[in-house]
């Protein structure tokens, strides 16, 4: 790039003399080589994970550039457009030879078959897993909402670490805050420094002052910029974690919740779906998650998550509807009409532009690939799906593009007709998004190749 500097400051000198703040800017440093080099340097991979599939006859969008224009599930993405492009026809090859079921779940980002008949191990790591460790990192698996089934798991088990490793989905955001930043406190957040921070409303930047201003005092003008956009991303978690809805209303007296009233209040959902649930709570907790990952990825302390706001055969309608038009999981089998089954698709959309808006918000989306899915087409196929991907300009991924690949058979037809000749295989997907981010193979099995209508390699 034109604008490239030849001659990075080194990691000795801008870390020189830091304590706990050299652990937290060193990330930050890596890409400050990498802006400075004019490289991409490892990009940032995101999951926005939503259950049952899509209403597709009104889900995606046709056209191209100019033409380029969202159908009605996809609306509410609108305000972003200029940052999204949607591939339909891809297949899930990895799945068993078995009837197809929301079980698959499991294979959705690892896309190797392993032993076919059994649906309850992922044979990772998972694109995301996998991602992280570009990076030296882990990735950050967030959870909204638990599905109505527990299955031992088999329909939230989505992130592995290796092969019958599955990683963790953190469902309190107050432990996952801890996981992410509590190594940057006194004791790496022991003795309920984190706890106290959100009771106090004060910042785990606080601990950092000195560092931080050390730090900046040595960076350039432009990075100056970029390290206010990540600081500024933490404090706004912060206070979005600290005012998480309490029973009855708003924050108490508008101060943060302290730790014991906050577990009192349910500030997070209950885990089964199946019992009345709160949808304010709902929403307001997918939110604060959100939030969490994106600060995250913009201070650099991750570089790859995933946000699961339901797991696989999740029943919450975030619209709300009276009767069984009240359950997502029912409205994709039929229940109170299709409009109802295309405006849940939109209320999504509408997440997923606020939450590229808030990457964007702290400088990152251009750098960030996230992709919004789901492991089922319609019914319980995993064939002939759709996905949109947003940001990545950086990484070269080219947004406002539409692609449809034919896929050839049932859809119904499980394993054997995903692999009927000329269809198009997840991994084709998980290997744009896992070479756009830095990795140098392919990602997974049966991989045509890269999707080059929606990446070109910078």
């Amino acid at each position: 790039m034109a604008n490239a500097i030849k001659n990075p400051v080194r990691r000795r000198d801008l870390l020189l003399g830091l304590g706990a703040g050299a652990a937290f800017l060193t990330p930050f440093y890596r890409r400050t080589q990498a802006w400075a080099a004019g490289k991409p340097g490892i990009g940032n991979f995101i999951m926005f994970y939503t259950p049952n599939g899509f209403a597709r006859s009104q889900f995606g969008s046709d056209g191209d550039d100019a033409g380029f224009k969202f159908r009605a599930g996809m609306a509410k993405a609108e305000p972003m457009k200029q940052y999204i492009s949607v591939v339909r026809g891809l297949s899930n090859k990895a799945q068993t030879n078995t009837n197809p079921f929301h079980d698959q779940f499991t294979r959705f980002l690892t896309g190797v078959s392993g032993q076919l008949t059994i649906n309850y191990t992922g044979y990772g790591p998972s694109l995301d897993q996998s991602v992280a460790d570009l990076a030296g990192l882990s990735p950050l698996t967030l959870k909204v909402y638990w599905s109505r089934y527990t299955n031992g798991g088999t329909y939230q088990y989505v992130s592995w670490k290796k092969s019958g490793f599955v990683n963790r989905l953190e469902n309190d955001p107050r432990k996952a805050y801890k996981d992410v930043f509590g190594v940057f406190m006194p004791s790496g957040g022991d003795n309920g420094a984190a706890e106290r921070l959100i009771a106090q409303q004060k910042s785990m930047l606080d601990f950092l002052k000195e560092d931080i201003n050390l730090f900046k005092g040595r960076l350039r003008p432009a990075d100056r910029s970029r390290l206010d956009l990540h600081l500024d991303a933490i404090r706004s978690y912060e206070g979005k974690l600290a005012a998480t809805p309490a029973i009855g209303g708003g924050a108490p007296s508008g101060k943060a919740c302290s730790m014991d009233r906050a577990k009192a209040a349910e500030t997070t959902p209950p885990p089964d779906d199946s019992g009345p649930y709160d949808l304010a709570k709902f929403i307001a907790h997918g939110n604060v998650q959100a939030s969490l990952l994106a600060a995250s990825i913009g201070c650099g302390a991750r570089n790859s998550g995933l946000i699961m706001w339901q797991g696989s055969a999740g029943g919450v309608n975030p619209n709300g509807s009276p009767g069984k038009a009240n359950d997502h999981h029912n409205v994709s089998h039929g229940e109170g009409g299709y409009n109802t089954w295309v405006q849940i698709d939109n209320w999504y959309a509408g997440r997923f532009a606020s939450y590229l808006k808030e990457l964007q918000d702290v400088g990152v989306l251009d750098d960030t690939a996230v992709v919004w899915g789901s492991d089922i087409a319609e019914s319980h196929s995993h064939n002939n799906c759709t996905f949109a991907i947003g940001g990545g300009k950086n990484l070269g991924l080219k947004p406002m593009k539409t692609v449809n690949f034919k896929f050839n058979g049932s859809e119904g037809g499980g394993r054997g007709a995903a692999r009927s000749p000329g269809n198009r295989s997840h991994t084709d997907l998980w290997t744009t998004i896992y070479k756009a981010c830095g990795g140098k193979t392919n990602f997974g099995e049966d991989v045509t190749g890269p999707i080059n209508e929606i990446w070109k390699q910078v």
